[in-house]
């Protein structure tokens, strides 16, 4: 990740609003298909006489696909070439770590990954995830200071050296060219602790003297804007 100047980064702030704007019908679609799925109806009729009732059918036909689908585990496969004896041995390796650390990142997220992507394929026929180095987090975590939340990336970077992890694909944001993903920002309602342990001191040196007025539970607005030379946050 390189070093950007004031400049990049407002070019950076102004990608992210041009963004969220060219999002706006998609978002719209996608918090109508989570309304339909959680059976929220907001414009009801109103009355004594009126027992609001909404039908479920939604919500079960997409819990039964992700029971069905979800039943075994993935498998994972790394083709080879067949000539090569050196080559078949290196991807039955990389075939057991890859599983390792997929079956790691459910371990520490107590929810096997693979639910989350098959939940999201089905409710929005999109799929957005990320793949985290732990020792990043621990180093992160380092400079916060706080030892218990120095042990819990500890043990997070014990389990597994990288971390697989799905996303709302409703708080993502892909910026694409004729050439494919050209950026991709993430825009999420988090908790400010959950900042400090991904970020450490460099989230309180971010917001200065305001990060002091904040408690662990209180609520925030993250964006993550990840490209193919910077990351901003």
């Amino acid at each position: 990740m390189a070093d950007f100047d004031r400049g990049d980064f407002d070019d950076i702030r102004e990608t992210c609003t041009r963004l969220k704007g060219i999002y706006s019908g998609r978002d719209t679609l996608y918090e109508e298909l989570r309304r339909m799925v959680h059976m929220e109806w907001s414009e009801q009729p109103t009355g004594d006489w009126i027992k609001s009732t909404m039908s479920p059918s939604a919500y079960n036909a997409l819990i039964g696909a992700v029971r069905l689908m979800v039943s075994t585990e993935p498998q994972i496969n790394v083709p080879f070439d067949e000539a090569q004896t050196q080559a078949k041995q290196a991807s039955g390796k990389i075939e057991q770590a890859c599983k390792a650390m997929w079956v790691g990142s459910g371990r520490i997220a107590q929810r096997p990954v693979h639910y989350e992507v098959v939940f999201s394929a089905l409710m929005f026929a999109e799929i957005c995830a990320s793949v985290t180095r732990t020792a990043d987090l621990l180093k992160h975590a380092e400079g916060t200071q706080n030892p218990a939340l120095m042990r819990r990336m500890e043990r997070v970077a014990q389990t597994t050296p990288y971390m697989f992890t799905c996303y709302n694909p409703a708080t993502c944001y892909g910026d694409f060219d004729l050439y494919g993903l050209r950026g991709m920002l993430r825009r999420t309602a988090t908790r400010w602790g959950e900042v400090l342990a991904t970020w450490g001191d460099l989230a309180e040196a971010a917001l200065g003297k305001r990060a002091g007025a904040l408690k662990a539970y209180d609520l925030v607005t993250l964006s993550d804007w990840y490209d193919w030379r910077y990351r901003a946050v």
